[in-house]
């Protein structure tokens, strides 16, 4: 178990802070001081290969889960019936 003072543990929530900061600011300032983290320590490029390749994987499965998420919203949506439905039931 790894302590809260752990350094690579403190990498590896920058790693995951600086994906959710790139992915929202796309300026050229943002992404340079990006590369000047990385070029700092080589663990910072392993948290950030690490953190990147998770998060193309997840963003992978939620394009991959959206059909379902539409078909779970037409399930859970109310039924609209007609008059002549409602009056040929038993």
């Amino acid at each position: 178990m790894s302590s809260r003072n752990d350094p690579f543990e403190a990498i590896e929530s920058q790693a995951a802070q600086w994906l959710v900061r790139l992915d929202r600011d796309k300026s050229s300032a943002t992404q340079q001081q990006h590369e000047a983290w990385l070029a700092q320590d080589t663990r910072h490029c392993v948290a950030h290969v690490k953190h990147a390749s998770a998060w193309k994987r997840s963003d992978v499965l939620m394009r991959r889960l959206r059909p379902l998420d539409r078909c779970q919203a037409r399930l859970s949506a109310p039924r609209v019936t007609n008059d002549a439905e409602r009056t040929a039931s038993p």
